[in-house]
């Protein structure tokens, strides 16, 4: 499914000029599972999501996504729409812990692997 978006509802003046800041809100909704900001309630929301998808991504690539999105810039957004479907925030925080304890997972156990095989390699027992 392709992603939609329509910015007819931000209020004026809405510069074009912030055309990333709005794409990025835009592709932020598909991670936040959110498919509007219509109020100041909503923003607040989204904002909270975007630190929170943030803060438990330290150390992955999209980690940086949201640097530099304040909440003025998502108040000055109001208006937007996508559709995404819209998830409750616990869905949310659910779906993106899981995410992270996965890939901590697999970070675990690639560091056991390369540890065990230069454990095995200083004494002597080279793997095949």
């Amino acid at each position: 499914m392709s992603l939609v978006w329509d910015v007819r509802s931000i209020a004026p003046p809405f510069n074009s000029d912030d055309d990333r800041i709005t794409s990025q809100l835009v592709w932020g909704c598909v991670l936040l599972d959110m498919n509007s900001i219509q109020n100041e309630r909503a923003a607040q929301e989204y904002f909270y999501r975007a630190m929170f998808f943030a803060h438990f991504s330290v150390g992955d690539s999209d980690a940086g996504y949201f640097d530099g999105v304040t909440l003025a810039d998502v108040v000055k957004r109001i208006g937007l729409r996508t559709n995404v479907t819209s998830q409750p925030r616990a869905v949310f925080q659910a779906r993106v812990a899981k995410l992270r304890l996965n890939v901590a997972a697999q970070r675990a156990e690639r560091d056991l692997k390369f540890q065990a095989e230069n454990l095995a390699i200083s004494h002597g027992e080279r793997s095949v």
